[in-house]
């Protein structure tokens, strides 16, 4: 069996280390390198190993073209391996073209844009995804961000409205739904957007905390009681298994 054949097998068996001391060898024929980098990377990325991902991305990327999706997923792993900086440099690079975007790098993009709290990037995409695909509750969140962070939090609740309305489990969403309603001072509406889901639907336990935190800022102490017995119950639930 040819060695690119054998590291191919690797690769389709999960053997992703295995391939890649294989490939850093440096034995394999240069016409081969693009080819097998290029997917011993999304076989690392698959996985989260981030910096075994980052490194075939760049060795693929010396030999060629990797594509819009493949140079998304580059970005986040520099992130995800500290060099924010390059990340955002790229993520920069590929702002530009957002409507040539398969959904898969959409969403990368955007999370990583919405997670480090760059808005000029987010300003760039977040329409034009919900244009695209306006039933991803992430993309109305995207937009609710972008707008709470402007100050504009009759539209920021709208956005967050609606991610809440296609994604009702989410908490994160409905935290940010309730934020927007203390900024205009409507603390009914919310505490409705918290009480709408059920705590025990609540995975996060950094959620229910911050729900204890808003509702202790209203005052609402029904919530705050509800919340620290959820706590409570989950903290006996651990220590019991």
């Amino acid at each position: 069996m040819k060695q690119t054949d054998y590291i191919n097998e690797l690769i389709d068996q999960g053997r992703f280390t295995e391939a890649k001391l294989l490939l850093s060898a440096g034995t394999v024929k240069t016409e081969s390198v693009f080819e097998l980098s290029f997917n011993l990377a999304n076989g690392f990325y698959s996985c989260e190993q981030y910096r075994s991902a980052r490194e075939c991305f760049s060795s693929a990327r010396k030999h060629g073209k990797i594509g819009l999706l493949a140079t998304v997923k580059y970005a986040n792993c520099l992130l995800q391996t500290g060099d924010r900086n390059d990340a955002i440099r790229i993520l920069e690079d590929v702002s530009d073209n957002i409507n040539a975007l398969p959904q898969e790098a959409l969403d990368i993009f955007l999370r990583i844009v919405v997670h480090v709290r760059e808005y000029n990037l987010l300003a760039k995409a977040e329409r034009k995804a919900r244009l695209r695909f306006p039933n991803t509750s992430f993309y109305w969140f995207a937009g609710g961000a972008l707008a709470y962070k402007r100050g504009s939090y009759f539209q920021a609740i709208t956005f967050f409205g609606r991610a809440v309305e296609l994604s009702p489990l989410k908490a994160p969403y409905r935290l940010a739904l309730a934020r927007s309603f203390l900024k205009l001072n409507r603390e009914s509406e919310a505490i409705r957007a918290l009480e709408g889901m059920e705590l025990s639907d609540v995975a996060c336990i950094a959620d229910i905390m911050l729900m204890k935190i808003i509702f202790s800022e209203i005052g609402y102490v029904e919530g705050i009681e509800n919340c620290c017995s959820e706590l409570t119950r989950r903290y006996f639930q651990k220590n019991q298994t």
